[in-house]
């Protein structure tokens, strides 16, 4: 429990601190808790492609081969 301000300059400070910190009781947002307590996630992903990451692309193999100077690799990948 946070005390309330007495004076202008406890108003202020209180104003200015709101914008960084949290007042009050805080609870998680459950939008659907059984989906979240299927995929132990808060966040889950419902949209989109979730494995779009997971894999590798040509674009970062090839930017990989140039990071560590490897010239037959870059020159395997042009030639593809």
């Amino acid at each position: 429990h946070c005390p309330e301000p007495i004076d202008d300059d406890e108003k202020v400070l209180q104003k200015e601190e709101e914008e960084k910190y949290i007042r009050g009781r805080v609870a998680f947002v459950e939008e659907d808790p059984g989906r979240q307590r299927i995929t132990g996630s808060f966040n889950p992903i419902d949209v989109g492609e979730w494995s779009d990451q997971v894999y590798v692309k040509p674009t970062q193999v090839f930017f990989a081969a140039i990071a560590k100077r490897d010239l037959e690799a870059v020159k395997a990948i042009l030639d593809e």
